[in-house]
């Protein structure tokens, strides 16, 4: 029994020591449990974008260019008026001509031939109207002295009058031979340039067929077609810019044509060029015609727009940031460890993305002029649009205005 005792108070110790070390366990777990979660923190950088102040203007001059081409005052496809064979070709493309130049001759021969025939026949006519005279007149005398019959004198008459007839129809026939020999002769109507040769020598050509394409070198022309309503806004003898080529020009319109052109309905406008001016036939010439809109907007640049919606355009504009809110205490009367999200949190000092949608009225090289949900003194992206979205925060990197 008193061996019982001390065992039994040996275990009584033992049990009051590990209730103390449990209560002890207990109360560290219940103090670290009730401390406020730590919700961690991330700041998204802010991207870098070049920006553009928007200025308000009352109204665009729109540039339009309209285009025609440069021809001369003549430019001709000459040829003979007849068929034959080519004798002489005295030029080629690219030679320079003189009026009334020998240009092409055709063969003749059988003309001359005709034409001697012609003058021989008429030769003999004459010998034949000289005697006719001569009988005609001794034939008067013995009508007078009645030795001769009126019946055989008027016979002797008429002879005369038809050798006269035979003899005009062979001068007439004889100056046609003429005619044609000149005609065989092909020389340069106006001062020019040899455009194209389309015979070579000893070829056979028909009547009318083209061998040369002569252009003159004088008073240059631009034919170019504009709309009705800007013809109609100019006048004869107005000075009128054009360019062709590298080269501009102070064009005078000479003449406005009455009737639109059925297929590119423009009305054409003939303008003639400097004296001097160094141009080619067929150049493209250019004229520049200028017009203003009174609609109040914004000139951007044309990489400061984006495709939007239903074939609308946007552009994005910088926006500053409502302040933050308030942040409340976390107060939780039994802590339980929740995961919390990432807090994405943006300075003040940055600005954020807004799309807007605009309408671009008019665009010239690398500007447009835009109208829409935009207002002067607002501030847009000008150039990798690509690379945001709306919301995103970004820090001016430059301003211009």
């Amino acid at each position: 029994m008193s061996n019982i005792q001390p065992r039994v108070k040996a275990l009584s110790m033992s049990i009051k020591s590990s209730l103390a070390l449990l209560a002890s366990l207990s109360l560290s777990a219940c103090l670290f449990g009730c401390q406020p979660e730590v919700i961690a923190v991330t700041i998204k950088p802010a991207v870098p974008v070049t920006s553009e102040v928007l200025t308000q203007v009352s109204g665009y001059e729109q540039q339009q260019q309209y285009t025609g081409t440069v021809r001369a005052a003549n430019t001709t496809d000459i040829g003979f008026e007849q068929p034959g064979k080519i004798e002489l070709l005295s030029v080629d493309s690219g030679d320079s001509v003189k009026r009334h130049q020998v240009l092409a001759r055709l063969d003749t021969r059988v003309l001359q031939a005709m034409e001697r025939e012609l003058q021989a026949a008429l030769a003999q006519n004459q010998i034949d109207i000289d005697l006719a005279k001569r009988t005609v007149s001794r034939s008067n005398q013995l009508k007078n002295s009645q030795y001769i019959a009126e019946q055989q004198f008027d016979e002797l008459q008429s002879r005369v009058d038809k050798l006269l007839a035979n003899q005009r129809q062979q001068t007439a026939n004889l100056q046609r031979i003429q005619l044609q020999l000149e005609k065989s002769v092909l020389t340069a109507p106006f001062d020019g340039v040899v455009a194209q040769k389309f015979a070579n020598l000893g070829e056979v050509v028909n009547q009318g067929n083209a061998i040369f394409t002569l252009i003159g070198q004088n008073q240059p022309t631009a034919y170019i077609g504009v709309p009705s309503q800007v013809s109609s806004k100019l006048s004869v003898g107005q000075t009128l810019p054009l360019t062709v080529g590298e080269q501009h020009f102070a064009g005078v319109l000479a003449g406005i044509s009455g009737e639109l052109n059925p297929i590119s309905r423009t009305v054409e406008l003939r303008i003639t060029l400097p004296q001097d001016a160094t141009v080619y036939n067929g150049e493209l010439a250019y004229l520049t015609s200028a017009s203003w809109t009174a609609t109040p907007g914004f000139w951007v640049p044309i990489g400061a727009l984006t495709d939007g919606i239903r074939g609308r355009w946007n552009i994005l504009a910088l926006v500053q940031p409502t302040p933050a809110a308030t942040e409340t205490e976390l107060e939780q009367t039994q802590p339980q460890p929740q995961l919390q999200p990432n807090v994405a949190t943006t300075p003040t000092n940055h600005w954020l993305i807004e799309r807007r949608d605009v309408h671009i009225l008019y665009s010239h090289n690398d500007k447009a002029y835009i109208t829409g949900a935009i207002t002067a003194g607002e501030q847009i992206v000008t150039a990798g649009q690509h690379k945001l979205v709306s919301g995103q925060a970004v820090t001016p990197s430059r301003i211009k205005g």
